[in-house]
């Protein structure tokens, strides 16, 4: 992969995107496994780093793609979710997604996927 430098059709800075993924890989700290143990924080951190990746793919990556059971990312479409399955009356914070998140502890990330694709069905997004 860190070979190719062109293709017909893709632009030239998603090689560099594709290359810097392609690295880490190598390097092995996109391993599933090496992406759970780290920090939270600190994963996150990390995979911003890469070009292209932004807070809400880096949270994707670890959370989903790491299989993070036991935590909750901070997006917008969880605290819509929250807020409409809650029946508040404003946006909640993170913090108070993760208050409410309390009582879901050990399977945070799947009552998170769950309300996403509930209130997604609900015709929200």
């Amino acid at each position: 992969m860190l070979t190719i430098d062109g293709f017909k059709g893709v632009p030239p800075e998603k090689f560099t995107r594709l290359h810097a993924a392609a690295q880490a890989a190598l390097e092995g700290w996109l391993a599933r496994d090496c992406l759970r143990q780290m920090p939270v924080d600190a994963a996150l951190k990390r995979l911003r780093a890469l070009p292209g990746v932004g807070p809400y793919y880096a949270q994707g990556i670890l959370h989903r793609g790491a299989g993070l059971i036991d935590d909750n990312t901070d997006d917008d479409i969880t605290k819509e979710a929250v807020k409409k399955a809650y029946g508040l009356k404003a946006l909640p914070t993170h913090t108070e997604v993760l208050e409410r998140a309390g009582q879901w502890q050990r399977f945070r990330m799947w009552v998170n996927v769950l309300l996403h694709v509930w209130y997604r069905r609900a015709g929200q997004t």
